[in-house]
């Protein structure tokens, strides 16, 4: 077995002890020794992979969007449309916020984070260019990155009122998201509106554990 195929089996280990941990326990009680324990991995390998445990938490949170993008894009896959793929992915996300607290309490977590919002906001921005370039041809990078900061603030509100509030219904919540966000990207009215009812009818047929998370 190879050094790389040796450290991405324990990093695999370490995620997966560690995501177990976050769901059960929280963010804040969980600790590296907790990890090493239930992965088998010291907690000197584990320090050297990831330097903390914000560290596993910007990996974990990493996963969790491209986890649930590859599942909505498996899903919108025959109608050939970036957009449709994108508003899949948003209303899945919030989705899973709204099933389960914990979910909604470690995207909380994720968005307080300095760290792990700024390299969110980059990594998205990078996606969001990459699915739609073709689309919006004549955006630059700056534009890309205000989109996806918008798309972040709303996400991190309506997150925010899952935790503390939790007044609005799963459907409500991905509409309020979609009809905020997608104009934002450059989406028409019409066109709109289109995609929030194939995300509606789509979303709930995509299994919540696609995103690894044992949601539900």
């Amino acid at each position: 077995m190879s050094r790389d195929v040796q450290s991405d089996d324990v990093k695999s280990k370490v995620l997966a002890s560690a995501r177990k941990l976050f769901i059960e326990k929280g963010y804040a009680q969980t600790t590296i020794r907790e990890m090493s324990i239930i992965s088998g991995v010291s907690s000197g390998s584990i320090y050297h992979f990831f330097a903390d445990k914000e560290g596993v938490f910007l990996h974990l949170t990493l996963d969790v969007f491209e986890s649930t993008l590859q599942a909505a894009t498996e899903r919108a896959a025959r109608h050939r449309d970036p957009y449709l793929s994108l508003s899949l992915k948003w209303a899945f996300l919030m989705r899973l916020i709204s099933a389960d607290k914990r979910v909604a309490e470690l995207f909380s977590v994720a968005y307080s984070s300095q760290k792990i919002s700024e390299r969110l906001l980059k990594v998205s921005t990078q996606r969001h260019q990459q699915l739609l370039g073709d689309v919006l041809g004549d955006w630059d990078s700056e534009q890309f990155f205000i989109a996806t900061l918008l798309l972040g603030g709303v996400l991190s509100a309506l997150v925010s009122e899952k935790v503390n509030i939790d007044s609005l219904s799963e459907e409500k919540r991905i509409r309020a998201l979609l009809s905020t966000v997608l104009p934002a990207f450059g989406v028409e009215p019409d066109k709109a509106r289109e995609l929030i009812q194939k995300s509606m009818k789509f979303v709930p047929t995509i299994a919540l554990d696609a995103a690894g998370l044992g949601a539900g």
